[in-house]
Protein backbone atom coordinates (compact mmCIF):
# COMPACT_ATOMS: atom_id res chain seq x y z
CA UNK A 1 0.00 0.00 0.00
CA UNK A 2 1.41 3.11 -1.18
CA UNK A 3 1.76 6.26 1.22
CA UNK A 4 -0.60 8.94 1.60
CA UNK A 5 -0.20 12.24 1.45
CA UNK A 6 0.16 14.82 3.97
CA UNK A 7 -0.95 18.25 4.27
CA UNK A 8 -1.84 20.14 8.05
CA UNK A 9 -4.04 22.96 8.02
CA UNK A 10 -3.05 26.04 10.09
CA UNK A 11 -5.15 25.10 12.48
CA UNK A 12 -3.47 22.30 13.54
CA UNK A 13 -0.13 24.19 13.28
CA UNK A 14 -1.07 26.71 15.45
CA UNK A 15 -2.27 23.88 18.36
CA UNK A 16 1.10 21.95 17.95
CA UNK A 17 2.99 24.83 18.55
CA UNK A 18 1.23 26.34 21.71
CA UNK A 19 1.38 22.19 22.81
CA UNK A 20 4.97 22.02 21.87
CA UNK A 21 5.73 25.22 23.51
CA UNK A 22 3.02 24.54 26.99
CA UNK A 23 5.44 21.38 27.20
CA UNK A 24 8.98 22.75 26.72
CA UNK A 25 8.44 24.77 29.38
CA UNK A 26 7.54 22.07 31.37
CA UNK A 27 10.34 20.20 31.23
CA UNK A 28 13.28 20.60 29.01
CA UNK A 29 12.67 17.95 25.68
CA UNK A 30 9.51 17.13 26.48
CA UNK A 31 7.97 19.35 24.08
CA UNK A 32 10.36 16.94 21.57
CA UNK A 33 8.78 13.86 23.10
CA UNK A 34 5.25 15.24 22.16
CA UNK A 35 6.08 16.54 18.75
CA UNK A 36 7.97 13.04 18.01
CA UNK A 37 4.47 11.36 19.10
CA UNK A 38 2.53 13.39 17.05
CA UNK A 39 4.83 12.27 13.94
CA UNK A 40 4.27 8.97 14.74
CA UNK A 41 0.73 9.10 15.10
CA UNK A 42 0.65 11.07 11.55
CA UNK A 43 2.89 8.16 10.17
CA UNK A 44 0.46 5.33 11.46
CA UNK A 45 -2.66 7.65 9.48
CA UNK A 46 -0.19 7.87 6.38
CA UNK A 47 0.21 3.47 5.97
CA UNK A 48 -2.85 2.01 7.52
CA UNK A 49 -5.46 1.29 5.46
CA UNK A 50 -8.07 1.29 8.51
CA UNK A 51 -9.28 5.01 9.76
CA UNK A 52 -9.45 5.63 13.48
CA UNK A 53 -12.87 6.80 15.08
CA UNK A 54 -15.35 8.72 14.03
CA UNK A 55 -16.11 12.05 15.51
CA UNK A 56 -18.53 14.07 13.19
CA UNK A 57 -19.23 13.50 9.14
CA UNK A 58 -16.23 12.64 7.60
CA UNK A 59 -13.77 13.95 10.36
CA UNK A 60 -11.92 11.31 12.60
CA UNK A 61 -9.75 10.98 15.95
CA UNK A 62 -7.29 9.30 17.23
CA UNK A 63 -5.68 9.36 20.50
CA UNK A 64 -2.05 10.05 21.01
CA UNK A 65 -0.68 7.50 23.42
CA UNK A 66 1.50 9.53 25.95
CA UNK A 67 0.34 12.50 25.99
CA UNK A 68 -3.90 13.54 26.75
CA UNK A 69 -4.32 15.05 22.68
CA UNK A 70 -7.15 13.64 19.54
CA UNK A 71 -5.73 14.37 16.25
CA UNK A 72 -8.26 15.31 14.49
CA UNK A 73 -8.05 14.26 10.59
CA UNK A 74 -10.39 13.48 7.19
CA UNK A 75 -9.17 11.20 4.54
CA UNK A 76 -9.48 12.72 0.93
CA UNK A 77 -8.73 10.77 -2.11
CA UNK A 78 -5.02 11.45 -2.39
CA UNK A 79 -4.26 12.79 1.00
CA UNK A 80 -4.64 12.94 4.54
CA UNK A 81 -6.11 16.27 6.19
CA UNK A 82 -4.69 17.09 9.56
CA UNK A 83 -7.37 19.49 10.81
CA UNK A 84 -6.62 20.23 14.44
CA UNK A 85 -4.93 18.83 17.44
CA UNK A 86 -6.97 19.24 21.10
CA UNK A 87 -6.45 18.38 24.47
CA UNK A 88 -8.80 15.44 25.02
CA UNK A 89 -10.48 17.70 28.15
CA UNK A 90 -11.57 20.95 26.08
CA UNK A 91 -14.96 21.07 25.45
CA UNK A 92 -16.66 18.89 22.57
CA UNK A 93 -18.85 22.08 21.51
CA UNK A 94 -15.59 24.08 20.83
CA UNK A 95 -14.04 21.38 18.53
CA UNK A 96 -17.18 20.81 16.61
CA UNK A 97 -17.38 24.54 16.20
CA UNK A 98 -13.36 25.28 15.49
CA UNK A 99 -13.78 22.11 12.94
CA UNK A 100 -16.85 23.08 11.11
CA UNK A 101 -15.05 26.70 10.15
Amino acid sequence: MAKSSVFVTSLALIHLKESFDWYESQQTSLGEKFRFEVRECIDRLTTKSVDYQAYYKSIRKVELKQFPYHLYYKREPERIVILALFHIKRNPSEIRRLLKQ
